[in-house]
């Protein structure tokens, strides 16, 4: 072989080389391009969910919410609405708002848990109930207006709650462990009891 002839061999094989590294590098650029175009959508894909999903758990919890939130304002908005005018009798229900009645003549076992001090009062006529016992409570703010707290005792660890207004009102209290709680009931500004129950949480 010639020089003249491994020359042009060898020019062709830089010719080659300069086209094939071309090719490499616009296949580099060209492939990343591709693989960074799927996984920049494939991520704006999830982030796009992302929202959706928030939004759906979201309107899925306000519902609940404006459900409860509803359920509670009607019987809020029935207790604020009655002026007792509708009432014919002082009742001492069953049930309240927060649990059983605590007023409730016939119930004298309960056991440590939540319940409703609730009356309904004729126009006119107001309650007094003192409540002396250990191991009770209740909380400084109530939904339900309607009680008036006073002369706390010390000694016999009382407390008295006057009614200030007709109509359905209640009270929530609680029983937070075994002892024996005694209330008197004091209807229409009675000096004396009207009705006394002793009540046993166990």
């Amino acid at each position: 072989m010639t020089p003249e002839f491994l020359l042009r061999v060898c020019y062709a094989l830089i010719f080659f080389s300069v086209i094939l590294g071309g090719a490499a590098t616009f296949g580099t650029y060209y492939y990343n391009d591709i693989i960074a175009k799927k996984d920049k959508s494939e991520i704006n894909d999830k982030l796009d969910d992302i929202p959706s999903k928030v939004l759906d758990n979201n309107n899925q919890n306000t519902d609940k919410i404006i459900n409860v939130l509803d359920g509670m304002n009607d019987t809020l908005q029935e207790i604020a609405e009655t002026d007792g005018s509708n009432i014919k009798t002082l009742t001492y229900p069953s049930k309240g708002e927060y649990g059983l009645n605590i007023l409730d003549r016939n119930k004298k076992i309960y056991s440590p848990g939540t319940y409703s001090m609730r009356v309904e009062i004729p126009k006119g006529q107001s309650v007094t109930v003192k409540v002396k016992g250990d191991n009770w409570s209740y909380p400084l703010f109530q939904s339900i207006p309607g009680w008036r707290s006073f002369d706390y005792n010390l000694s016999e660890k009382s407390r008295k709650f006057k009614s200030i207004k007709p109509g359905i009102i209640d009270l929530e209290i609680h029983f937070t462990d075994a002892s024996e709680i005694k209330i008197e009931v004091f209807e229409n500004d009675s000096t004396k009891p009207n009705w006394e129950k002793e009540m046993t949480v166990k």
